[in-house]
């Protein structure tokens, strides 16, 4: 996949990306849900911002896009053949392979800068492939900064995840988590450096100059010293997760769980339900080295769950958690 992820993307999308048409309605159903969310939510203006930058903010995310899988949208099986045509695979021979596919990445990514209108502001009618630079290998969802776009590899819409036939309390907690968190990065303190199309023009001096909004961050550096050493990743997380449980549950979505539901899972109400399907996908064995590493861009699964659930007070409120408890935090943070 990090050898040749155009490729890969190309395979997974074709072979085992079933119902395309009807997945991608439903997740960009999800995505526009969470973006009106957003919307919503900058425009309240809880940090009290200037006018013009409010609707530099809200020009941002209108313009946000989300692409299923790092691939053109339209391209041909002969796309995929032309831009490996300079590559020459020997099937005995591992480390020729990979220099070659080195020396490709690194031309792909220097005719990148010849075709910048194309590579950084591509329109919804011809989305482009990202390079590897920007993590497009990557198995999970990301963050374009340059494009304001939301990437979701075609691989990550699969069971536990997500499944067309999932309630929608399943499909928010996990999948609109995962969405939502990408979203966020596009409004964290290294994303409001970009404008709503890409240029470093955003208005992070403005916003760094508010006092809300730096209190709201230094809340979250004070919870650094264990799990996440990412400030930014920490910001995602609490956020957006609560983009995700607010966006769910805006609509008229707050009664119990009906049906077959309701007879596996009776101790739980929806709110519940949410939080511990959430948790659950969390659900991991760690190696104790990895728990010893130093710099962490997620904290461990576990603590990424702890520490978000205990930064969200509608979980205490729901569980009944008691004052003291270690999932009652004392300091809660916000900030959008």
């Amino acid at each position: 996949r990090r050898a040749m992820p155009l490729a890969m993307s190309y395979i997974v999308g074709r072979h085992y990306y079933k119902d395309a048409a009807q997945t991608d309605e439903n997740v960009q159903e999800i995505f526009a849900r969470l973006q009106q969310k957003f919307h919503e939510i900058i425009s309240d203006n809880r940090l009290q911002l200037q006018r013009p930058i409010v609707d530099s903010l809200l020009q941002k995310i209108t313009s946000m896009r989300l692409q299923i899988g790092n691939s053109p949208r339209k391209a041909t099986p002969e796309y995929y053949d032309e831009y490996y045509e300079r590559v020459e695979l020997d099937p005995n021979n591992f480390y020729v392979n990979q220099l070659s596919l080195l020396r490709l990445a690194v031309e792909k990514s220097h005719e990148s800068l010849d075709s910048v209108v194309a590579s950084n502001f591509s329109t919804p009618e011809n989305d482009s492939y990202v390079l590897p630079d920007w993590a497009g290998s990557s198995s999970s969802p990301f963050y374009v900064k340059p494009k304001n776009l939301i990437i979701v590899p075609y691989g990550y819409l699969q069971m536990p995840i997500y499944h067309r036939g999932l309630r929608d309390i399943f499909k928010y907690s996990v999948l609109g988590f995962s969405i939502a968190h990408e979203l966020l990065h596009g409004f964290d303190s290294a994303g409001i450096d970009y404008d709503s199309i890409g240029n470093i023009m955003g208005p992070s001096e403005e916003i760094a100059a508010n006092q809300r909004f730096m209190q709201g961050l230094r809340c979250m550096q004070n919870e650094l010293a264990t799990g996440s050493r990412s400030l930014n990743e920490k910001l995602a997380d609490y956020e957006g997760f609560r983009l995700a449980y607010d966006t769910y549950f805006s609509g008229n979505k707050t009664q119990r769980s009906g049906g077959m539901l309701s007879k596996l899972l009776p101790e739980f109400t929806d709110k519940q339900l949410f939080f511990v399907n959430f948790a659950q996908f969390f659900c991991s064995k760690v190696q104790r080295s990895l728990r010893q590493t130093a710099y962490l861009e997620h904290a461990i699964d576990e603590l990424r769950v702890l520490q978000t659930l205990a930064n969200f007070e509608e979980f205490s409120r729901e569980f009944g958690c008691e004052r003291r408890a270690k999932m009652q935090s004392k300091h809660r943070c916000r900030l959008w």
